[in-house]
Formats: C-alpha cells, structure tokens, sequence
C-alpha cells in the first residue's frame, strides 16, 4: 500500500490516525471506494488505542471523507471530490464564518469576498460553524475532502487546535485569518486595532462633553477587552475616569444571548440611578437593541442618551443610518482576504505567512450623537 504518511507521536491519538488516514489518500495509497483497515489493525499500526481510533473515524465520517457501512467497513467515500485525480484541486475559495451569516459585519465581508473571488475566477463557498470548535473541525475537513484551493476564516473564540490548521496546510491549501488569529501556528490575519476602535469612540463622546460614559457588549470576549484599554487610555488622558464599574458585560455571545439576557444587560445600564450619559455599544446589534430599550423608557436619543456602536462602513437599514458608529470596511476586508489567498497560490508569499493586515477606521456619525443633557 505504498509508504505510510511519517506521524509525529507527539500529536494527539486521535489526530495522528486522522493523518495517517488523510497521508495515504495524498500519496495515493487509498483510493475512492477503497476499504479502510480495520480498527484493530489502525490500533496496532499507529500505537494507539482502538477508541482514539474510532473516534477519528467518526470525525472522517461525519466530515464526507470516509463511510462507514454497518457489517462491511469503513471506505473512501465515492465523492470525495469533483475529479478522480486525488491531486486536483477545486477552483474555490471558501469563507468560513462563525455566526449567523446575515447580521453584524458578514453581509459586507460575504459581499467583498464574493466579489474579488469570482474577478480571480474563483467560486465563493460559503461555511458556518455557530462558533463551535468541533464543527469548525469538521468544516475544515469537509473542505479538504472538496480540495478548494484556499480557505478564509472568522474562527471560533476558543483557541483553534493546530490540527484544524496544519491538516490544510499540509496539503497547500493555503488559508488566512480574518477578524482574530486563535491559532500557534502561523497564517496571515487581516484585522482592525481593537484599541484604536475604544480611542475613537472615547474621543467622539468626550469631545461632545460627555464624562459619564459607559462600554456595553454582550460577552467579554476577543477583541472587546482591546476597546476597553483604548477607551481608558483615551479618556485618561483627558482626565475622565473610566472605572471597570463602566465596563457593562454579558456573559453570552450576540447570538446567543436570550431576550431575558437582554434585558438584564440593557436594565443594568439605562434603570441605574446614576445612569451614563453616552454608551459605546461593541456592535451595531446592541446599539439596536439599546436604542429600542431607551425608547421604550421615553428615554431620548441622542438628547438624554448618546448612542456609538462599531460596524461595518456599508450601513444597512433605517436603524443603523441613524446610529452613529465607528467603522471599518468589511467589504474591503473580504476583498484583502482573497488577495492574500492568491499569493499564497501563486508563491508569492509563504502559505505560513504571519503577516498582519490592519484595516484602517473611520466614523459614521448618524444622529445618535449629542451633548449631555444640561
């Protein structure tokens, strides 16, 4: 059966009967259709118990790599890919997102990349995981076993295991970060400053007078404690205090928080007795969120409250013209992503890369913007 893809023993059980396995499709050992060793010969062969080996199965299983048939075996799946040569690739980029497709900034990422994958002649694949690392390992696979030819990702906030990575790599399908970088090894990332954004948004509030400022976001997590530091370095500055008893927190992320999550969070902020003047809001979705609840409270936008979120440049919808926000041009971003991804195909730049594209910001004024009520 030809020679066996070369194992690392430092590489967790599970991972090295997934290589071994993804090594002889490579070199062409295993072919479509072809039957997999048994589990008890996988077991001796790689030094590994027979659960690690199943468990790796499965994984190959649920990702369209291999199927299993129950009395018969486990075999390379028939349709693994869109030619019999196990070497070609697809001409597709894929994006990989995390959460809903069709809220905060993805629209405008989902539209830059589509745009400059097909002016490379690319198709645009578009993925999901629900921020979920082990479905984002499954999606990986699946998109190894279509062979694309470079992936775009949004990962999960949970540090991604280097195998997501190094299992595309390995095969020269070259991928980029966007958004945040959550692995050890090395890819390009294009990004914004986190710190930056909570600079311009203290900026804003404090230039209009305000003192009583207040950061809201739904979950403290990536890039939410960077906004925080921007803000306190801005507003220190200026001799405005900015406490962590301002910094308003949730304790789940946008799509998954409930509505009685909402209320909680939005209560703490707009019913305290010393209540904030102004709010920066992580993401337009809780600018909105802020905004209805405010008015619910005959509370006056921007005359007794002031409103600042962070979005993408393309402002979609009535609401987010009338929110102010800072900026960032996600459609820009798609399209910086696929460059990258071209590159990389082309040689130009190591597909280990660990260059890191920032994008610059601006700010969307709306006319959710004010001066402290006297």
């Amino acid at each position: 059966m030809g020679h066996p893809m070369q194992l690392s023993n430092t590489k967790p059980k599970i991972v090295r009967v997934r290589d071994y396995v993804l090594g002889e499709l490579a070199n062409g050992s295993l072919s479509d259709g072809d039957a997999l060793p048994s589990v008890s010969e996988l077991a001796k062969k790689l030094e590994v118990g027979a659960h690690s080996v199943r468990e790796a199965i499965g994984e190959l299983d649920r990702s369209g790599i291999v199927q299993r048939i129950q009395g018969k075996g486990t075999f390379v799946s028939q349709q693994r890919g869109a030619d019999a040569d196990p070497g070609k690739k697809l001409s597709v980029y894929a994006l990989v997102l995390p959460e809903k497709i069709l809220s905060g900034l993805y629209p405008s990422v989902i539209r830059g990349f589509g745009q400059e994958a097909r002016a490379s002649r690319r198709e645009p694949l578009m993925a999901e995981t629900q921020g979920d690392l082990g479905a984002q390992g499954d999606v990986m696979l699946r998109l190894l076993s279509r062979k694309v030819s470079g992936v775009a990702i949004v990962p999960a906030y949970e540090p991604m295991p280097d195998h997501q990575l190094e299992v595309l790599q390995e095969h020269n399908i070259p991928v980029v970060f966007c958004h945040r970088h959550t692995a050890r090894l090395d890819a390009p990332l294009v990004t914004w400053s986190g710190e930056q954004v909570g600079r311009i948004a203290a900026e804003t509030l404090a230039d209009l007078g305000h003192t009583r400022i207040a950061l809201l976001s739904s979950a403290l997590c990536d890039p939410v404690p960077d906004y925080v530091q921007g803000m306190r370095s801005e507003l220190s500055s200026r001799g405005i205090a900015f406490s962590d008893q301002q910094v308003v927190v949730g304790k789940k992320t946008l799509h998954h928080s409930t509505e009685q999550d909402w209320k909680e969070l939005l209560s703490f902020v707009l019913d305290a007795p010393d209540r904030a003047t102004a709010v920066f809001c992580a993401d337009d979705f809780i600018s909105e969120h802020l905004y209805l609840a405010a008015m619910d409270r005959r509370i006056r936008v921007p005359e007794d409250l002031t409103i600042v979120g962070f979005g993408p440049k393309w402002r979609d919808g009535a609401m987010r013209n009338r929110l102010a926000a800072v900026c960032i041009d996600e459609v820009e971003l798609g399209c910086q992503t696929v460059r990258l991804l071209n590159e990389m195909q082309k040689g130009i730049r190591p597909i280990n890369s660990n260059e890191v594209v920032t994008m610059p910001l601006g700010l969307f004024e709306g006319s959710s913007l004010g001066p402290p009520a006297p």
